[in-house]
């Protein structure tokens, strides 16, 4: 209400309005949206493995926010890095009371290596009036995606031929091809049958392997039979972000075992009946190895003995 005074021009007597009154003007509690946070966890990942992004979507208004629904999510990179859906957002759309928050929550899978954040906004309706509301889009951390720990493995044995009772040395070669570390990594220890008893190994019992890195594990062997023998092996460890098993088998290659050398000697001299300081007597040796293994730098050595 209100009213106006005033004076008369040739008077100067004070002159008044009657008072008046306005139309009336509704005011209500509005509703007011903001997208506070974006984060996706975890910050690295190796390919193949999830991410949970969480929106987080507050009212700061007095009035209540109906309808309140994330936007398009983006994903951004910075060249190289990508992640596909499984689902979301959930819940799809939410009502916020004055001074409260909504989370909206996205699972994703990390596609392809390289580092990847997320962008999104809101909108929704102010309860009261039935207007759209906008909420400004914001920004995640950023995702760290790795290609996953990759094993290969390799065996060899040395030396590649041996006799029975001797020692093997047999080194399993790791590597991880993978950007992502492998944790635990440990070798199964190679076997071959009977033909070899493992004595020692593996040294060391178990390694780290970060993404492109080698590790080598030692075991020794006694050959144990004769025969030609590989040894096979299967490798294990986990994925260090992923936390998921990875293999590797590996056959080394082809040892022999033999039989040791065995010598046996037959002596023979001739002639049997000589004339004594006159005739030569000649004496032939036949040495012969029953065994498998060479027989090397064999030397013969007599000795004579008897008279008269």
């Amino acid at each position: 209400t209100g009213r106006a005074t005033g004076e008369d021009e040739n008077d100067g007597k004070t002159i008044t309005t009657t008072e008046g009154q306005t139309n009336y003007v509704e005011i209500y509690n509005s509703a007011s949206i903001q997208v506070v946070s974006i984060s996706g966890n975890p910050v690295v990942v190796s390919t193949g493995q999830e991410i949970t992004v969480i929106m987080v979507v507050t009212n700061s208004g007095e009035g209540i926010a109906d309808g309140v629904e994330p936007g398009t999510m983006y994903i951004l990179n910075n060249g190289s890095g990508g992640a596909n859906i499984i689902s979301g957002p959930d819940p799809t759309s939410a009502s916020i009371n004055a001074h409260g928050y909504q989370e909206f929550t996205w699972v994703y899978s990390a596609a392809s290596a390289g580092t990847i954040w997320f962008s999104n906004n809101a909108s929704g309706y102010d309860d009261t009036r039935g207007n759209t509301i906008y909420a400004e889009g914001a920004w995640s951390n950023t995702i760290n995606i790795q290609t996953e720990a990759s094993l290969i493995a390799g065996i060899e044995g040395i030396p590649e031929k041996v006799s029975i009772g001797q020692m093997i040395t047999v080194y399993v070669t790791v590597t991880n091809t993978g950007e992502a570390g492998a944790e635990g990594v440990r070798p199964i220890t190679p076997s071959a049958g009977s033909n070899v008893v493992a004595l020692t190994g593996p040294d060391p019992n178990e390694a780290v392997i970060g993404g492109g890195g080698i590790q080598v594990f030692t075991y020794t062997y006694s050959a144990n039979g004769a025969g030609v023998i590989s040894l096979t092996t299967l490798v294990e460890g986990y994925d260090v972000n992923s936390k998921v098993t990875k293999t590797a088998s590996g056959t080394s290659n082809s040892i022999t075992i033999e039989e040791p050398a065995q010598l046996t000697s037959y002596i023979n001299a001739e002639p049997s009946i000589v004339k004594e300081k006159e005739d030569i007597i000649t004496v032939y040796m036949t040495v012969t190895n029953v065994g498998e293994a060479e027989a090397i730098n064999v030397v013969p050595s007599l000795t004579g003995t008897g008279g008269p």
